[in-house]
């Protein structure tokens, strides 16, 4: 098991990483979304707050939108490929738990997350303002960050098995990368959000994260109290990862009896 994640790890590394210079491409690709995310952030921001406070929240959302990019595309989108690409169907004979891709795949993926944030930090610090990122409270850091982490695993294992079974593809994954951190507080802090679309929020297990991240890190006004977002957000979120594990696994059983659905690129 161990040399299967390391050669997953090995191959993501070399073909997605140094093989025709796509590192360069995806640092220069990555420069330039991070700039049109953050530039209506900068432009449309409130005189009164300073721009530090402005560039800590755009930060956070940044972080947030970018966590959610790199488990619909890095993570879920990699078992849309090895279907495209017949390999799924040999991986599964093999006897290999599919599990184990997402597994391989996660050093990878918050390599490209911790990239782009220093990425984040250094465009603010020059075209606005250095963010005004300080550890305002340790606890509910550490709580948000596994929280964040244990969702965006069970949320990309939906995403991947959901695939599996219809045969879906890129339009889904992109609306809900995006719908996802806008809808249940990731850009924004759920205190400014109208009632009832906090209430629908709160009923996810994405919107925890955020609120313990943000005021972990800036000490912002959070929705509920703290100790209130960690005792129901880290059972939720590992409920939520216990229903993907087991989605996932009724995806492969199906897939072993009925083979994989008729698929399509777009």
């Amino acid at each position: 098991m161990i040399r299967s994640l390391l050669a997953i790890l090995k191959a993501y590394l070399v073909a997605s990483l140094l093989r025709n210079k796509a590192i360069i491409i995806g640092v220069l690709q990555m420069a330039l979304w991070m700039t049109l995310l953050i530039s209506p952030m900068i432009l449309f921001s409130r005189p009164s707050i300073p721009r530090e406070v402005t560039a800590a929240y755009a930060f956070i959302a940044i972080l947030v939108f970018i966590s959610y990019n790199m488990a619909s595309w890095d993570w879920a989108w990699s078992l849309r490929q090895m279907m495209i690409r017949g390999i799924l169907e040999h991986y599964i004979i093999s006897g290999r738990p599919v599990i184990m891709v997402y597994v391989g795949l996660m050093p990878v993926g918050l390599l490209w997350v911790a990239l782009s944030l220093a990425m984040v930090y250094v465009i603010m610090a020059i075209l606005y303002a250095p963010p005004a990122i300080w550890v305002h409270d340790p606890l509910a850091l550490i709580a948000g960050s596994v929280c964040l982490l244990i969702v965006l695993s069970g949320y990309s294992l939906i995403l991947g098995s959901s695939m599996l079974l219809s045969g879906t593809s890129g339009p889904v994954v992109e609306i809900l990368s995006w719908i996802l951190p806008i809808a249940t507080g990731g850009f924004t802090p759920l205190i400014m959000y109208p009632e009832i679309l906090r209430i629908i929020a709160l009923t996810t297990p994405f919107s925890y994260p955020a609120e313990l991240i943000r005021y972990g890190l800036i000490g912002t006004t959070p929705v509920l109290p703290i100790n209130t977002l960690i005792m129901i957000g880290l059972p939720y979120s590992l409920g939520f990862l216990v229903m993907a594990l087991l989605l996932l696994r009724y995806s492969i059983h199906k897939i072993r009896h009925e083979g994989v659905k008729a698929i399509g690129i777009m």
